[in-house]
């Protein structure tokens, strides 16, 4: 699972069929990030976890589980993992616009958290709000705005698979 709050979910808004028809699906995301950056106001965030608070102007703040999103093309969160019963959060928090347009190529090669303004951690429950509400995107699709909770819900995909029939073992 992979969720952006903010700025993401605006630039996807943007994001039309014959832009990846034309550009391709990672031609396309750009170019709806760019639009994004130009027309985003960031709002101010406030974001809740175990003992610990940030609040501020946000870009936007990402929530996942898994390293990779976009079909591979996207290092959200390095070191993530689905089975280690946390979710990984990127906190990218207000500079100018030139600021963020220089820090987009950082986000798909997943370099960003290395960036000193940027916050990242893990978490089992964190809680999103933001003042005017913003965006809301879970792998790829808007599905609404803050106030926002996510938590790491342990166990709750079963996967069944059938007993193989030539004797191996699973």
């Amino acid at each position: 699972m992979a969720s952006n709050v903010g700025f993401f979910a605006v630039s996807l808004s943007f994001l039309k069929p014959w832009m990846k028809r034309l550009l391709g699906q990672k031609g396309a995301h750009y170019l709806c990030m760019l639009m994004g950056v130009a027309t985003y106001q960031p709002p101010h965030m406030t974001v809740l976890w175990e003992d610990q608070e940030y609040s501020g102007r946000t870009w936007k703040v990402l929530v996942g589980n898994v390293e990779w999103t976009l079909g591979g093309r996207l290092r959200i969160a390095p070191g993530a993992r689905t089975d280690d019963g946390e979710l990984n959060v990127t906190i990218v928090p207000f500079k100018s616009k030139v600021n963020i347009l220089l820090k987009l190529p950082k986000i798909s090669k997943g370099s960003l958290i290395n960036e000193r303004d940027i916050l990242y951690f893990p978490v089992t429950r964190i809680d999103v709000n933001s003042d005017p509400p913003v965006g809301l995107e879970i792998d790829g699709d808007l599905i609404g705005a803050t106030p926002a909770t996510f938590t790491v819900c342990p166990r709750a995909v079963q996967i069944v698979s059938p007993t193989p029939s030539n004797g191996e073992t699973t």
